[in-house]
């Protein structure tokens, strides 16, 4: 089985998530205790759909039973998941404060309050990873992105 990353943040996050999701279905509808999804034969057409968007979404958050939980990261010397960066796009110019950390955090940063969030599968953390304050980087993306390397920072999550 594949480790799977994030904060503790976004853990609790989505275990919550998952206890709602699993509860209104549960509760919904014709089929509320056996959970199957053909056996709602008397439930309308927007309850079903309803029902559906839940499962859907139960299978995105998937097994957390597994999950390791990313730590704020305190080295500094240069990028690593777990750090917060300062960075300074060239071209075009503009700024960038954000958290290095896994996609899950990503895609959940909004409901979790991490702000800002580069992954490491991302153009930006491709290029970024391992680097030191000070260094320029371009990062593979049309057109392609000069970003220079301003601060390594602790994690503040």
């Amino acid at each position: 089985m594949d480790e799977r990353k994030m904060t503790r943040a976004t853990l609790e996050w989505l275990k919550t998530r998952k206890r709602e999701l699993e509860d209104s279905l549960r509760s919904a509808g014709s089929d509320a205790d056996s959970g199957h999804q053909r056996a709602a034969v008397h439930d309308d057409q927007a309850t079903e759909q309803l029902k559906n968007q839940r499962r859907a979404e139960l299978e995105r958050i998937g097994d957390l039973r597994f999950v390791v939980p990313v730590e704020p990261r305190t080295e500094t010397d240069s990028i690593g998941i777990g750090n917060r960066v300062d960075l300074l796009c060239l071209q075009p110019k503009d700024e960038l404060s954000a958290l290095v950390l896994p996609a899950d955090d990503s895609t959940y940063a909004e409901r979790t309050g991490l702000g800002m969030v580069i992954t490491p599968e991302s153009p930006i953390g491709k290029a970024i990873i391992g680097k030191a304050v000070g260094e320029e980087v371009e990062v593979n993306t049309k057109p392609p992105k000069r970003i220079k390397i301003r601060a390594i920072k602790p994690g503040d999550f």
